[in-house]
């Protein structure tokens, strides 16, 4: 199941209307609470298309990977619930 269904299932998105001056750092999996939460839910951005140049690829790794280490304990709160 996609972590995004999960969440709604679970009534984790409910927090989202509940705290709605949080920000909450997510991984891939939850680029459709992205689309729910623009200003909330704050994921990577998406895969570059194929024919994007390199820089940009290069670029959305950069992103990717400054990321990540912020939002591990997210995740372990997540998957403690």
């Amino acid at each position: 199941m996609p972590d995004a269904i999960a969440v709604r299932r679970e009534g984790i998105d409910d927090l989202f209307h509940q705290f709605p001056h949080r920000q909450v750092l997510l991984d891939e999996g939850y680029l459709g609470l992205r689309q729910d939460h623009p200003d909330q839910a704050v994921t990577p951005l998406q895969k570059a298309d194929t024919i994007c140049p390199p820089e940009v690829h290069e670029a959305r790794e950069r992103a990717r990977h400054r990321h990540s280490p912020q939002r591990f304990p997210v995740g372990h709160v997540l998957a403690d619930n």
